[in-house]
């Protein structure tokens, strides 16, 4: 069936002829006819062709055409081909009793007597529905330029697609909002969608930040129409609530990035003041170490050595020598409640018989707490527990004899790999190894540990390759045995390694308990060597 356009056509618009009169009865006749405001009015008359409805039947179109003409106004049927889109419906309240349309009225009496149709308007009686289009915004076509309703998705004149009106949230800063602030949810909650909060602890985990970042550049790609097809019902949000929604987050970071930043600058702070008082340190172990291979005995204070101290350092409140060879200084307090902390260098000898020739310092002691240490200085007071032989430990007996050791319970026998050992131990993870040595007490050769611990320190002298040796002292076992313990260092096979050696004698036997370790390993190792050692038992 064919459908008609029905076009209300203003004859008047450029008929220089016609009054004001007759234009404004014919605004009024339209008003009271379509019960229109006045507004809506005016936009008709604006145009000189304005589409009234669209795709209607004959007899509707005729209707329509009559009641405009009975307005002083012109009309137009048009016959269309296909079914058109919807246009911009006006059409008056059909009557419940047809009556044939009235002669228009002399211009003079159309604004002030109405006519038939009019009164029938004013009882709600009508051929025609009710006015449904919405005209409270100008838009206008970009093809032709008339003007066309708000809601219109196509001109009514021309058919062009109406343009696309940017109506709620922007595209654009919901897609930064994503980008910057997704971990938050921020982007949801811009979109008015209350869901954005399960963002929130995956954000904190940082597990979120690949899917904000994908969603971040699908609203980017996302076309207009579609956009606003999403999300143009949602009202704009002003500034201010864009600035309030960020504002939490980013008090957030600052808070979290000044927990985290504000203790590390002060231990950077604290670490200065460390290495700054550790150069006076070594200058004064310089000092010490000259006077001791001069004498071939260390000094048994600063003042027997005649040497001046004076701290250069502000952070250091004194450096003292003590009775040991070892240079303590103290370091003025951190905070104002806090305690004084220390950092000993102790010294190494490298001995040729009885008399010293070379001294070395190791500054892993004090109570100074490692993480203020410069690296090659850690290890020592504050650094991470070693493996102790005393907690969770095991006992291993010798094959020769009934002498034991006591080993942490992670060490396995056999790992050091030596055949003429009477215990072998160790841990290969750790890099840490143990062997018991037992030899016949032949009196024609020793007298006692006077005479084997020089014999065993020559023994390894020649031994091994850049022998040095790092200590010499007595030793007391857990059960009061005394004994001998050396600590040297050795290069061999391609790797340093130091050594911790405790001899020991009982009746007609000597005993060596062996332990070594890579140099890099050995202060992590040292608490337990010296903890299997101690545990000997003949």
């Amino acid at each position: 069936m064919t459908k008609y356009d029905v076009y209300i056509v203003n004859n008047l618009i450029d008929n220089e002829e016609a009054s004001k009169d007759a234009l404004s009865a014919a605004k009024a006749n339209i008003a009271q006819r379509f019960k229109l405001p006045p507004e809506k009015v005016e936009a008709l008359f604006k145009q000189r062709r304005v589409a009234i409805k669209r795709g209607v039947s004959e007899s509707v179109a005729k209707k329509l055409a009559g009641a405009i003409e009975s307005c002083g106004v012109e009309s137009e049927i048009v016959a269309l081909n296909k079914e058109p889109e919807e246009a911009l419906s006006l059409t008056p309240i059909e009557p419940t009793s047809p009556a044939p349309a009235p002669a228009p009225a002399p211009a003079s009496q159309q604004a002030t007597e109405p006519t038939n149709a009019t009164v029938a308007n004013n009882r709600g009686e009508s051929i025609y529905s009710a006015p449904t289009a919405s005209v409270d915004k100008d838009l206008f076509c970009r093809q032709c330029g008339a003007r066309m309703a708000a809601n219109a998705s196509t001109c009514p004149s021309c058919g062009a697609a109406a343009p696309i009106q940017e109506n709620g949230p922007s595209k654009v800063a919901a897609g930064f909002l994503a980008f910057f602030l997704g971990g938050f949810g921020i982007h949801r909650f811009y979109l008015r969608q209350w869901w954005g909060v399960f963002y929130i602890p995956f954000g904190l985990l940082g597990v979120i930040f690949p899917v904000t970042l994908i969603e971040a550049i699908y609203f980017w790609a996302m076309s207009n129409a579609k956009w606003q097809q999403k999300y143009g019902h949602l009202p704009k949000s002003s500034a201010l609530v864009i600035v309030a929604i960020c504002i939490v987050p980013f008090i957030a970071v600052v808070g979290i990035l000044a927990a985290i930043a504000l203790p590390a600058y002060q231990d950077y702070t604290h670490r200065a003041k460390v290495s700054e008082g550790l150069i006076a340190l070594h200058d004064t172990a310089r000092e010490v170490a000259r006077v001791t291979v001069n004498a071939g005995t260390p000094p048994a204070s600063l003042d027997d050595a005649g040497i001046s101290i004076q701290v250069t350092s502000t952070h250091l409140q004194s450096v003292e020598l003590n009775e040991s060879g070892a240079i303590v200084g103290t370091y003025i307090p951190f905070a104002n409640n806090g305690n004084a902390m220390t950092i000993t260098l102790e010294p190494n000898y490298v001995f040729d018989g009885e008399l010293i020739t070379a001294v070395s310092w190791s500054c892993k002691g004090g109570t100074m707490p490692d993480k203020y240490r410069p690296p090659d200085c850690r290890g020592g007071s504050d650094a991470a527990p070693a493996e102790k032989a005393t907690v969770g430990s095991k006992t291993l007996r010798s094959v020769e004899s009934t002498a034991t050791l006591q080993v942490p319970n992670s060490w396995k026998e056999g790992v050091a790999e030596n055949d003429e050992a009477s215990i072998n131990a160790g841990n290969i993870y750790r890099e840490a190894y143990v062997l018991l040595l037992e030899e016949e007490d032949n009196e024609a050769y020793f007298s006692g540990l006077v005479d084997f611990g020089p014999a065993i320190e020559d023994y390894y002298a020649s031994a091994l390759t850049d022998f040095k040796l790092l200590s010499r002292s007595d030793i007391t076992s857990d059960e009061g045995r005394p004994g001998k313990i050396l600590k040297f260092s050795a290069h061999e096979d391609g790797y340093d390694i130091v050594y911790m050696v405790a001899l020991y004698h009982d009746h007609n036997r000597y005993y060596q308990v062996f332990t070594w370790s890579l140099e890099n390993r050995f202060s992590q190792n040292e608490a337990a060597f010296f903890d299997v050692v101690k545990s000997f038992h003949p």
